[in-house]
């Protein structure tokens, strides 16, 4: 019981950094999403110690774990539109490929390079 109660506030804690950040994106007419501008200070706020981990870590984890139940919506939506998997379709399925092969790689590849510097610092 006490776990769940502590999920709850977590992930309430979580909704009011993008409340937060909405907030601000509206206070000052930013072109950027509220949610990217809430997620960036809780980074900020975890990389300077300010929240610890500890504060959300059970409510992002409980979050993750459901993440992919919000695409079954979008999937099962996109069968009702056979057009799109028909010309278009294969066009997308290889540009979706294509591009995640290519982050793997980027990233990847800094990673790389940033570990080599690290060890010759």
């Amino acid at each position: 019981m006490r776990l769940i109660l502590k999920v709850i506030l977590q992930v309430a804690g979580l909704y009011a950094f993008y409340y937060i950040g909405t907030s601000i994106q509206d206070w000052l007419g930013l072109p950027v999403p509220g949610s990217i501008l809430g997620l960036v200070l809780l980074l900020v706020l975890l990389m300077t110690g300010i929240l610890p981990v500890g504060w959300i870590d059970h409510g992002a984890g409980f979050m993750l774990a459901y993440l992919p139940l919000f695409f079954v919506p979008v999937t099962v939506g996109i069968i009702e539109y056979p057009i799109l998997l028909s010309k278009t379709g294969i066009l997308m399925i290889v540009m979706t490929i294509t591009g995640t092969w290519l982050t793997m790689f980027a990233a990847g590849f800094t990673s790389e390079k940033l570990s080599k510097r690290k060890e010759e610092a």
